[in-house]
């Protein structure tokens, strides 16, 4: 019988780490993640989860992600909400019904929870599926990564399209629509919105339902959620100030005292 030598002993070692280790590091460089089963985002996005958990914005997006119907309205492409009848009325001009605890469409139900480890509240990674799952955006055999804006059809809306019903939350929920209040010409951010509405993130777009997305710069997302975060990230940065140079000569200096 032969023995196994060291070196094969190391192959073999290193070998057994990569069937552990590869699948965390394809669905970082590569957006295959597993949600549920394999990916802990927050242990590469760490700032980015502390952030979400411990702001107060962040706080209201995961009690959005902790409502069943707006997360089904996501997942089924709504984009009007009848409080009278209980009915949703999708892109695809399909009318769901709200029915024994789920929405039904003909013989199909959903009823779309992110909460996974079923603990009533949204927590550990759940709370970064509201953007980045990609299941609610129709696709519900996606085992990639998907990229929601602030300014997303289906979230706080853009210049050409708001789907985001605010009949679908609680009366102390205040939801805004982006595109409407920055596109009105007596905004002081109005301009700062419309130039970024023109510039590229080179994150490709869902177009949803084949729904094509109005927050758009030509093929990809536009920078226009830029004028969100601009306000209203709470993350926390160091910065000097560095006081502006000017050349102008003494009698030219003197216009501006």
């Amino acid at each position: 019988m032969k023995r196994i030598t060291p070196f094969l002993l190391l192959i073999f070692g290193l070998v057994s780490i990569g069937i552990f280790a590869i699948p965390d590091l394809a669905s970082m460089f590569m957006g295959e993640h597993n949600y549920y089963d394999q990916v802990t985002c927050q242990r590469c996005h760490v700032a980015e989860y502390d952030e979400v958990i411990s702001s107060l914005i962040g706080q209201a997006h995961a009690s959005a992600a902790n409502n069943t119907n707006y997360t089904t309205y996501l997942a089924i492409g709504g984009v009007e909400y009848y409080s009278s009848n209980s009915t949703i009325q999708s892109v695809e001009n399909k009318v769901w019904t709200w029915s024994q605890d789920t929405w039904t469409n003909n013989s199909v139900s959903k009823l779309v929870s992110l909460d996974k480890n079923n603990n009533t509240i949204i927590d550990e990674n759940e709370v970064c599926h509201l953007c980045h799952n990609a299941s609610l955006t129709g696709n519900e055999n996606a085992h990639s990564i998907t990229v929601r804006t602030c300014d997303d059809d289906w979230c706080h809306g853009n210049r050409n399209n708001t789907f985001n019903d605010p009949d679908l939350f609680s009366a102390q929920t205040t939801t805004v629509n982006v595109g409407a209040v920055l596109n009105e010409s007596d905004n002081l951010h109005r301009a700062f919105y419309l130039s970024l509405c023109n510039e590229s993130t080179g994150y490709t777009p869902g177009d949803s339902f084949n729904h094509t997305a109005g927050n758009r710069a030509g093929n990809y997302i536009s920078k226009s959620y830029w004028a969100c975060i601009s306000c209203h990230s709470e993350v926390r940065i160091d910065m000097d100030v560095v006081a502006g140079e000017y050349n102008h000569t003494d009698g030219q200096r003197r216009k501006y005292l």
